[in-house]
């Protein structure tokens, strides 16, 4: 231990001497006019040297300012890329789903109008159908119409026909008992004879109409 505190001592007393012999040096060289000319100008280099450094400093920093926000305009720059992206992506999804509706829309639009074409040719075929009926119907009610004035006519004619046929029996009879009593008296013939006649005659009208009837 003494000897390493005596080494010790005998360092920092060397350091010593050394200061003072360069303190000494220093001051010799400061009385010298050229020495005290070289260390203004190593003093103003230095100075020079300061307002650099400074400046470079400002303008490293500067520069890192710079960067930073350089990184920052690169990053908001890159992120609305992908937000771009993303919109451009989705409206080209939009889009394709805008077109696949509008072909769905148009598919659709077209088998609508076939269909009112068809609606509407089945209508135009109804109608025709229709009208075709009501003239078969309007026939038919005629024909009926015809059909039922000729059952009234002929139960008209049936009716006349069967009075016709009571009177010509009718007749008959009043002819058979003329005829009896023609038989039984001659003195009541020539009156019978022309009441015979004239029924006879009325008699004949009478056929004639029945056979009409009948004919």
């Amino acid at each position: 231990k003494a000897r390493k505190k005596k080494t010790k001592y005998l360092q920092t007393k060397k350091r010593e001497d050394k200061n003072v012999s360069e303190r000494i040096r220093i001051a010799k060289k400061r009385d010298d006019p050229e020495y005290r000319d070289h260390e203004k100008e190593k003093d103003r280099a230095k100075k020079q040297k300061m307002r650099d450094d400074k400046w470079y400093r400002e303008t490293e920093r500067e520069r890192d300012k710079d960067e930073k926000r350089r990184k920052r305009e690169d990053e908001e720059y890159r992120e609305t890329e992908r937000e771009r992206d993303k919109v451009e992506k989705r409206l080209k999804r939009e889009e394709r789903d805008y077109r696949e509706l509008k072909r769905q829309r148009d598919k659709i639009e077209k088998q609508r109008k076939r269909e009112d074409e068809e609606y509407r040719e089945t209508e135009r075929e109804r109608d025709k159908v229709e009208k075709q009926r009501k003239r078969e119907d309007e026939a038919y009610r005629e024909i009926e119409r015809e059909s039922d004035k000729i059952e009234k006519r002929l139960k008209r004619e049936e009716k006349d026909y069967r009075e016709l046929k009571r009177q010509r029996d009718k007749i008959e009879k009043q002819r058979k008992r003329e005829d009896e009593e023609y038989r039984e008296t001659e003195r009541e013939r020539d009156k019978v004879e022309k009441q015979r006649k004239r029924e006879d005659e009325a008699y004949r009208e009478i056929e004639r109409e029945s056979d009409k009837i009948e004919k």
